[in-house]
């Protein structure tokens, strides 16, 4: 609007379809534009006519509105949704939108080929970047269609960028393949992949053994956070085997929490019902609601952390739930099946010990879940959950020995010397409560660290033990001033 007339694009000079008076006027008269313009209707604007997209233009937005289609997960069909283009048109008139096949199309040239190969190239850029530390971590599952896949990821101090998802198919997930194929990650991303964490299986546990022969300057070991849900696993959902010599199955050996085990059981059907049967939902959610109570937890596998949320969510609902389950036509609706179903989880409710067997599970999880939501270091997390763990009141004997037995072997399965020195020397830390004797062990460990060739001498022993020296002294004694 400032410029001159002659300044202007021909676009907006040239008004269309029977352009105002008031406009013909102001693309005549360069020291009348500003105030003609200004009195311009909005119907007046429209007239003028907006230039189409040009090829350069639509290829690029064709590309963008891929990228939100594929980032997002949204159905294809989606994109020929006529509510969708009118929006568009409304604010550039004219511009097309590609079509499901387009969005679907992987050959050269192909939307989705176009848009992997340039997202693939950007990845590319962040892992190469100078001294960029990259962590591998790779996770095990199982696809919707119960397909085998292991998933890879690159993590660094700012971004956690995924790398990708290999069909594993018939092949077994074996130390030697899972070894192997950590090496081909690594060995993609070059000299800036420092170590990976993995799942916690015995055969993650043998694979890392033969990554550190091969590579001797690189950190390998366990997830620390599923270690915690397989702790959790340990007390709520131990299974029970044949012993090596034959027998019955029995739980693991010194295992005191069966009755917490079936009563976990029993909480999950509690939930169930109440989400499969329409009426009782509908009467629990609308006296949960007048209560300002939130709805039921149910527990899911591959959410860490759901199994006291949905305990948690009983105990609040404690008493709507005895309100509804003692009432005359509960347990006296539906057919034999149904009443006996229905009877069943009346007795669960109004059992005198269940708020109490609740409360001894919420303890139990507690400083389990807390590490689990809160992690930061993973030597202290264990010595924490370890105190904490002896520390608990109302458990018997038995239940807190066990307890601490089974906290003390998920650390020793996933404990791997980065844990160790990066506790060391973690200023917040410095190997508070650990061992002299592992300490020095630690200390050893990073005197004799090998260089990326995997060499070492007395004389950069001598260096690496003088700058950890320095470090600890200073640190120490930054410490001090905090605290005094």
């Amino acid at each position: 609007m400032d410029k001159p007339v002659r300044d202007r694009p021909d676009w907006w000079n040239n008004g269309v379809n029977g352009a105002s008076k008031e406009a013909k006027v102001a693309t005549s008269s360069s020291s009348k534009s500003v105030s003609s313009f200004g009195n311009l209707t909005q119907s007046s604007l429209r007239s003028f006519a907006i230039p189409h997209l040009n090829a350069t233009e639509q290829k690029k937005f064709n590309q963008e509105i891929a990228m939100y289609f594929y980032c997002t997960g949204t159905s294809f069909v989606r994109v020929e949704d006529p509510y969708l283009l009118r929006a568009i048109q409304l604010l550039r008139p004219g511009t097309r939108l590609p079509t499901r096949k387009q969005l679907a199309d992987d050959s050269s040239g192909g939307l989705l080929e176009s848009c992997y190969q340039r997202v693939k190239a950007e990845v590319g850029k962040l892992l190469s970047l100078n001294k960029q530390y990259i962590c591998i971590t790779s996770d095990a599952w199982s696809s919707t269609l119960n397909e085998p896949i292991v998933n890879y990821m690159a993590v660094s101090p700012t971004k956690s960028l995924f790398l990708e998802a290999v069909h594993t198919e018939d092949q077994p997930h074996d130390a030697e393949w899972l070894a192997a194929d950590l090496i081909r990650v690594m060995d993609g991303i070059g000299d800036n992949a420092v170590g990976c964490v993995t799942d916690n299986t015995a055969a993650n546990k043998k694979a890392w053994k033969e990554l550190e022969q091969k590579c001797p300057n690189c950190f390998f070991h366990g997830c620390v956070c599923h270690g915690l849900n397989r702790l959790v696993k340990d007390i709520f959902g131990a299974k029970m085997k044949i012993p090596e010599g034959g027998g019955p199955a029995q739980y693991p050996d010194g295992y005191p929490f069966e009755d917490l085990l079936l009563f976990t059981a029993d909480c999950k059907d509690i939930v169930s019902f109440f989400h499969n049967h329409h009426a009782p939902m509908a009467n629990l959610q609308k006296a949960l609601k007048s209560s300002k109570l939130k709805g039921l937890v149910r527990p899911a596998t591959t959410r860490w952390g759901t199994i006291q949320d949905c305990f948690k969510s009983l105990q609040a609902a404690d008493y709507v739930m005895n309100v509804l389950v003692s009432q005359r036509d509960f347990v006296s609706t539906g057919n034999a099946n149904q009443k006996e179903k229905r009877t069943a989880i009346k007795t669960i409710i109004t059992d005198p010990d269940f708020v109490t067997k609740l409360d001894e599970c919420i303890k139990i999880l507690e400083p389990i879940d807390m590490f689990i939501k809160v992690f930061q270091s993973v030597y202290n997390a264990f010595l924490d959950l370890e105190n904490k763990t002896n520390g608990l009141t109302n458990i018997n004997a038995e239940k807190k020995a066990y307890l601490v037995k089974q906290v003390k072997k998920r650390f020793d399965f996933m404990y791997a010397d980065a844990h160790g020195m990066a506790y060391l020397l973690d200023p917040g830390y410095l190997g508070d409560k650990m061992s002299r004797a592992l300490r020095k062990e630690i200390e050893d460990f990073i005197f004799n660290f090998p260089t990326a060739d995997g060499s070492t001498c007395e004389e950069r022993k001598q260096k690496l033990a003088e700058e950890y020296t320095a470090f600890r002294i200073d640190a120490l004694q930054e410490r001090e001033k905090i605290l005094f």
